[in-house]
């Protein structure tokens, strides 16, 4: 698993300083191509610096920094070309239409060159790291220490987080096996809890623990030395947040809360002063922005159907507080005429106009009045309807802690997970939304902002 956190997080990072310094390298070896001279002011150039910008955008927004996911295979690959297409289209507009430059780095032979020599080494160092994680993938194995509950959840993670991922699990008792075979493969049980320091013996990738019981002195003992000969020891909340990016709460109690670390946003004040003033400037120039694709959207939805285009609804917010939140009425009017209902993909409740709206998130550009109010932030949990608020606190453990920071527009639970339409999906939403009050940061908004952006372009609505 320590392996996997290489894929999924160093790896990107290898391949986004590659594709930078490549895409400068790929110019300058253009220009020089075509003019027999070495340009002297590439990285000071401000046009140059927008395609290097397009180039990373799309890049991302293509999710190409990705060379080992629960679903990826080699579909990365036309995915990567599907991706330079963009970009090569992108430029040659920017420039040519709205720069109308011709000549120089800008000149179509260059422009075509640099893209060129780029593609192919930025292809081929894709398609090595692919292969080296998918590799070393196949000799990992994590050993799952479970408890009397807990088994179920691990498995359905693992093949939904990490399919290719190699796991055993070490039962609390043999009484249990029967249970555990309708959702594990017998070739996944390692043994039972009495089995444990002969398990412990063998080679292991990583070290999950489900259980709370003491251990015996010989397992501690035996631990130690996998500890000591660098094989990571997890605790199970720690493994779901290093390796899944969520916290689950069914393992969790005050203590955690209380000697945790994290949640440092929560007593920086300067941190909080800084994302609220951000926060209301961004809001003020995106409404500007906006507003003419604001206006045509009223019109559509009048001209659908009858109603106010403007839908206000009561929401709860920072420390419990309710709040007005403002969409584009995406749905026909009455669609609840007896008690609140949840929202849900497809929803049969909604408009034409309403689904296209959804599905690309511009049902919510009149919360960014929210936000300029100061009711709610760009990033942070989506705020939750009164009517459902008793309901989920009293099923959902630590449900309350998601409103001691501002809602938000969008969120880590919204990038990672789809709509809530039951108990259980507001339960796994929390999972994120734990994890994103945990970790709370510039860089981690920057994150989500950027994915959320991701998901309005490939029209994969929350």
């Amino acid at each position: 698993m320590e392996n996997r956190n290489l894929y999924t997080k160093t790896f990107p990072r290898i391949l986004f300083i590659f594709d930078v310094f490549l895409f400068i390298i790929a110019f300058l070896i253009a220009h020089i191509l075509r003019f027999n001279i070495m340009p002297s002011d590439l990285l000071l150039n401000f046009e140059f610096l927008i395609l290097l910008f397009i180039q990373l955008f799309i890049a991302y927004a293509f999710n190409v920094y990705q060379v080992f996911e629960k679903d990826l295979n080699l579909k990365i690959f036309s995915r990567f070309l599907v991706c330079q297409i963009a970009v090569t289209v992108s430029i040659f507009l920017i420039i040519f239409i709205f720069l109308r430059y011709e000549t120089g780095i800008y000149g179509r032979v260059v422009l075509s060159m640099g893209i060129i020599i780029y593609t192919l080494p930025a292809f081929i160092i894709r398609l090595v790291l692919y292969y080296i994680s998918i590799k070393s993938v196949k000799n990992l194995c994590t050993l799952f220490i479970s408890g009397k509950t807990g088994a179920e959840k691990f498995v359905f993670e693992a093949n939904n987080n990490n399919p290719k991922l190699s796991f055993k699990i070490l039962l609390p008792s043999e009484s249990y096996k029967k249970k555990y075979e309708k959702f594990i493969n017998k070739k996944q049980i390692a043994g039972t809890i009495n089995d444990l320091d002969k398990i412990l013996k063998k080679s292991w990738s990583s070290i999950v623990f489900g259980i709370k019981s003491e251990l015996s002195a010989e397992s501690i003992k035996n631990l130690l030395k996998k500890r000591l000969n660098g094989i990571r020891v997890y605790e199970l909340s720690e493994f779901y947040e290093i390796n899944w990016q969520k916290i689950p709460i069914h393992y969790l109690n005050d203590n955690w809360f209380v000697f945790s670390q994290g949640f440092y946003l929560l007593h920086n004040k300067i941190s909080l002063r800084l994302k609220y003033i951000s926060d209301k400037i961004l809001a003020f120039i995106l409404l500007l922005l906006t507003f003419p694709l604001s206006f045509f959207i009223l019109i559509l939805i009048r001209l659908e159907s009858r109603g106010n285009a403007i839908y206000k609804q009561k929401r709860i917010g920072l420390n419990g507080k309710n709040f007005t939140l403002y969409k584009f009425r995406s749905m026909y009017i009455n669609s609840e005429t007896n008690e609140a209902v949840w929202a849900k993909k497809d929803d049969e409740r909604a408009t034409k106009i309403g689904k296209i709206l959804r599905l690309t998130r511009m049902d919510e550009i009149p919360q960014l009045v929210n936000v300029l109010k100061g009711d709610m932030s760009f990033v942070g949990p989506r705020p939750e309807r009164p009517e459902f608020f008793k309901l989920l606190e009293k099923n959902i453990p630590f449900y309350r802690l998601r409103h001691i920071v501002k809602p938000g527009l969008t969120g880590w639970a919204q990038v990672k997970y789809s709509y809530a339409s039951s108990i259980d999906d507001t339960e796994k939403k929390l999972e994120y939304d734990i994890y994103y009050i945990k970790h709370c940061s510039f860089f981690l908004d920057a994150e989500i902002i950027l994915k959320t952006i991701r998901v309005v372009l490939f029209s994969r609505g929350r």
